[in-house]
């Protein structure tokens, strides 16, 4: 009699435990899907350069292409997407060579002359060697970026490391790195996978093998104006305070986990600061999914409605004659008006 109510009573607690295991897949599933909706955007879409001197071209998370028409520079390379369950069970990723060749073929990345790395977490660097490879371009970064290009068998002629506030010229492109903060939205207020990349890091490799190294703000300034791409939410401390710009690619990855003043103080520091005229946002998407119809995170992760919001708050209330604009996946966008625009400064 006893032996058969444990069972019973075990088998009882089996029920139970599936129920739990069963509504709390169901709960995750759906909360997976709820997700910030970017085709209802209070942001307007960039409209297509026309007659443009300088250029610039999202092409996912916080890769931008910039080309004058003489020169071409690329802040990260992240064209390849590893899928959601090669990050969760760290299966190996490497560069899709068929995904790197068709991107740099379709934008007409053949003046490529520097690849600038922000950091060297996999959804920045992860094609870095590849497109170094294809293009002959020079690697510009930390020395966690150097030996991600070194893994991938790139030449050390193409390779400049970076360890503290540098400024390279490439054509009439001048390119400077300014060091910065990564966003600590890790365990306990860390930065994930922090440190640096300590060998060459040869691919296949798990994600979690793209350590973040060195963080950096990037500044390419062009005779007809200056963008700063911040690919990363962290604090840039003051470093960007003489800093004039025109354009500011703003990352927003996180950021509606930090709060609302910690947020203001991002776009104050970035937008405000520097007096710029444009914010493209950047880092919105899911670097899981394809770009070229770019969904955002879900909400339990990065509730992008929250930091839209923000933004446009910010916007009015601090700087109500910049405008605030999504940028279209590989759709080149004017950044500082056509030789003939008298409106460019």
């Amino acid at each position: 009699m006893a032996a058969f109510s444990f069972r019973e009573t075990f088998a009882r607690i089996v029920r139970r435990l599936t129920a739990v295991l069963v509504f709390v897949a169901i709960l995750v599933v759906v909360l997976w899907h709820y997700r910030t909706d970017l085709s209802k955007s209070s942001f307007p879409l960039a409209d297509p350069a026309r007659d443009a001197t300088v250029t610039a071209t999202w092409l996912g998370a916080s890769t931008i292409l910039f080309d004058d028409g003489q020169t071409q520079i690329l802040v990260d390379s992240y064209l390849t997407r590893p899928g959601f369950s090669d990050l969760v069970f760290g299966t190996p990723i490497q560069s899709d060579a068929a995904t790197v060749n068709g991107v740099l073929f379709e934008q007409g990345v053949t003046r490529l002359a520097a690849i600038v790395t922000t950091h060297t977490h996999f959804d920045h660097a992860l094609d870095l060697g590849a497109i170094a490879n294809r293009t002959e371009a020079i690697v510009l970064g930390s020395p966690s970026a150097a030996r991600i290009a070194r893994g991938a068998g790139v030449p050390e002629t193409q390779i400049s490391i970076v360890t503290d506030a540098a400024e390279r010229e490439f054509g009439e492109f001048r390119v400077r790195l300014i060091p910065s903060e990564h966003s600590a939205f890790g365990w306990r207020g860390s930065v994930p996978l922090s440190g640096p990349i300590e060998t060459p890091l040869r691919t296949p490799a798990p994600a979690t093998a793209f350590r973040a190294g060195n963080s950096f703000s990037i500044v390419v300034s062009h005779p007809t104006g200056t963008a700063i791409v911040q690919s990363t939410t962290g604090r840039t401390n003051g470093a960007l305070n003489d800093v004039d710009a025109d354009v500011v690619f703003l990352g927003t990855a996180m950021l509606s986990g930090f709060g609302r003043p910690y947020a203001q103080r991002y776009w104050n520091e970035l937008v405000t600061s520097t007096g710029a005229t444009r914010v493209f946002p950047i880092h919105f998407d899911d670097y899981t999914k394809s770009p070229e119809s770019p969904e955002s995170f879900p909400k339990i992760i990065d509730n992008f409605a929250r930091t839209e919001r923000w933004l446009l708050e910010f916007q009015n209330f601090w700087d109500p004659g910049t405008r605030i604009e999504f940028p279209v996946y590989g759709q080149a966008i004017d950044l500082y008006g056509s030789p003939d625009d008298a409106s460019r400064t």
